[in-house]
């Protein structure tokens, strides 16, 4: 339904026709400036006001039946076309509301025993849906009763807006915060109740409503704050059929779960789609989006882990995570004393990135134990989620070329000819000083309302100081540490040590070593992040015996160009944009003298574009010596004759004179 929405569609309401001159975003919904239109010269109105219509009520209109698009053409009306869900439910409610008329006659239909008894016999399971709340059969049945129209039953669709929140990120980032700093508190602080916190946030939006109703159009209901809660608090199917006192429990129980006594307790790890545009650092060619992975510290609200992959659609994958875990658990050497650690619980979703062998064996090697919480419910990680919000409207938004949260706004906001391409202005080392300058010198530095006001350095470092064995460092050496990556088998030994991978050739001694003694293949771990380097892995035991060593890094060997980051797509754009730092030229012509000299094909007769072969000499005729000779005669006639014409008493040009006269 939303691609009927479009600039210069015409629509008729209320017998009267209307052209989509512009629309405009709003938090909560669509804004359609309209002017009137002549379905009969085919053409919108001059006038000096506009109408202004909501999308989300003209939606409710479309599915009635009281507004319909008109074909610019044949002036010909058409519908919006329903959905099976769409028609499925109008078809059950009509049928329930038929059913309780029946039962209850007309003056007793808004009676709450009677629609409980109603909801109670009705047979829900035809159309595959579950009892409703009887607040929301009253209000189908209020519907039925003023309008007397199957039509007012049917859905509007709303959930068919994929990507599109009611709430504006502002207003969420409230929630979010009042979660964190309220209800998942440590144990010796008093936690609020729900509805204390439920009446908290809807008072304090309800005032910021006033001073600024763009950015808090609506103040949510009680039951949207609870249902923020209920997905912090998700419970098994299972469980749903036990006693409410044994559900309290485990809620409780798994909250205790969330809240962390000490640093590096639980580190809560996701991935973001920054919708911006890079560039690469030497020739400007544009390089794609970013998708970045964050680790934070649930006790001190610190970023501990950082990584990010650019390119024209990037994945959340496996590397992307193994990146985030070396720089969570290594000393981070361009930034001393920022945190870092490794944690005892790692809380990732659900996705294929962080489900495969390859990441949890790399966590669990290094001592922390993963936990999975349910895709799709991103408040179950609510401390990441929290400060993926803070980063949109503290940093993002404030980012040239930076187009928005596709999360909140979609695609909608934006012109058909705006693009990340279009408005790429950062290049990726530019990127990525203003995202370290934003978590290392802004967001550490920055009171936390969860913290009592503290800053999240602050309270690691004083923590750090009461315990100096609070922070787990790797015992294991750098060189296991760049052994968590991809893998890839059975790679040749070349003769000069190296090792091709991607179209990389990589060098090591050890290598020189093993081409020596004819070993033929080896392993590679690698990652596409940072392809500075890879792992070579020894399989054979007697050969590493004999080495002494069954792992050793290769370093890559540099071409004639240096990368201007470790990403994979600057490689690339490297390659295809070589000697683009030199202006590029255009082909310059050959002058001699007055201008370019012309010459004619035709301009010597005798010359023949094609052999003749009617004059062809056949040299077993009784008479080929006199033809051979007659023809040589003709030759050296015809070239005596251009000699005299070239030697001839000629009186010289002016041209030829001033030539000379150079000379």
């Amino acid at each position: 339904m939303n691609s009927a929405f479009k600039q210069d569609t015409v629509f008729e309401i209320n017998q009267s026709a209307f052209l989509i001159e512009s629309i405009r975003q709003t938090p909560t919904t669509h804004k359609l400036y309209c002017v009137p239109y002549d379905t009969v010269a085919k053409k919108a109105l001059d006038v000096d006001t506009v109408k202004v219509f909501k999308e989300r009520r003209l939606k409710e209109e479309f599915v009635k039946g009281n507004v319909v698009f008109l074909d610019t053409n044949n002036m010909q009306a058409h519908f919006v076309e329903l959905s099976k869900d769409q028609i499925r439910k109008r078809d059950m409610w009509t049928e329930f509301n038929e059913m309780h008329s029946e039962r209850c006659g007309k003056t007793n239909l808004s009676v709450e025993d009677y629609v409980r008894e109603s909801i109670n016999e009705f047979n829900w399971s035809k159309y595959e849906y579950g009892k409703p709340a009887l607040s929301t059969a009253q209000g189908y049945i209020t519907k039925y009763r003023k309008n007397s129209d199957a039509r007012a039953l049917t859905p509007s669709g709303a959930r068919n807006d994929i990507g599109e929140s009611r709430l504006t990120e502002e207003t969420q980032l409230l929630i979010l915060s009042a979660i964190t700093d309220f209800y998942l508190v440590r144990k010796d602080e008093k936690a609020r109740s729900i509805n204390e916190i439920a009446e908290y946030l809807r008072n304090k939006i309800a005032i910021l409503k006033v001073k600024d109703p763009d950015k808090y159009p609506q103040v949510p209901s009680k039951q949207t704050i609870y249902n923020m809660f209920n997905n912090i608090c998700p419970l098994l199917e299972m469980e749903k059929t036990l006693s409410k006192s044994e559900q309290r429990k485990r809620k409780f129980k798994l909250k205790g779960s969330m809240i962390s006594n000490y640093l590096m307790e639980r580190v809560e790890i996701d991935a973001v789609y920054i919708n911006i545009g890079l560039l690469d650092d030497n020739n400007k060619a544009f390089l794609g989006t970013v998708v970045l992975m964050c680790a934070i510290d649930v006790y001190s609200r610190s970023v501990v882990g950082c990584s990010y992959m650019i390119g024209k659609s990037p994945q959340e994958n496996t590397d992307l995570a193994l990146e985030c875990i070396k720089h969570m658990v290594l000393p981070k050497e361009e930034h001393p004393g920022a945190p870092y650690g490794i944690p005892t619980v790692l809380a990732h979703d659900a996705t294929t990135a962080m489900v495969g062998n390859t990441f949890k064996q790399s966590a669990i090697d290094l001592g922390m134990r993963p936990v999975s919480v349910r895709t799709g419910h991103a408040w179950a990680k609510p401390f990441i989620e929290r400060f993926f919000l803070t980063l949109r409207l503290s940093f993002l938004s404030k980012l040239p070329g930076y187009l928005g949260s596709k999360s909140y706004k979609g695609a909608s906001h934006l012109n058909p000819e705006d693009s990340t391409e279009a408005h790429a202005k950062l290049t990726v080392s530019e990127f990525e000083d203003k995202l370290n300058d934003y978590i290392h010198n802004h967001y550490h530095k920055s009171a936390h309302a969860g913290l009592n006001n503290r800053a999240p350095i602050d309270i690691w470092k004083n923590e750090c100081q009461k315990n100096p064995l609070a922070i787990t460092a790797p015992m294991q050496s750098n060189l296991a540490l760049n052994s968590l990556g991809l893998e890839s088998f059975n790679h040749t030994v070349y003769e000069n040590g190296s090792v091709k991978l991607k179209n990389e050739r990589y060098r090591a001694d050890e290598l020189k070593t093993l081409a020596h003694w004819k070993v033929k293949k080896v392993d590679l771990m690698y990652s596409n992040i940072d392809s500075e380097k890879v792992v070579v892995k020894i399989s054979n035991k007697a050969t590493a015996k004999k080495l002494g060593k069954t792992v050793f890094i290769a370093d890559r060997v540099m071409t004639n160009y240096e990368p201007s980051s470790a990403q994979r797509a600057c490689l690339d754009a490297a390659r295809n944009g070589q000697h683009s730092e030199v202006p590029e030229a255009s082909k310059v012509p050959y002058m001699f003298g007055k201008g370019l000299k012309n010459v004619d094909a035709e301009s010597n007769p005798n010359c023949s574009s094609k052999i003749d072969n009617d004059k062809c000499i056949d040299v077993n005729t009784d008479d080929a010596s006199t033809q051979i000779q007659a023809s040589n005669d003709e030759w050296l006639g015809d070239e005596n004759a251009l000699e005299g014409n070239t030697t001839g008493n000629q009186s010289p040009s002016d041209d030829e004179l001033a030539l000379g006269d150079e000379l």
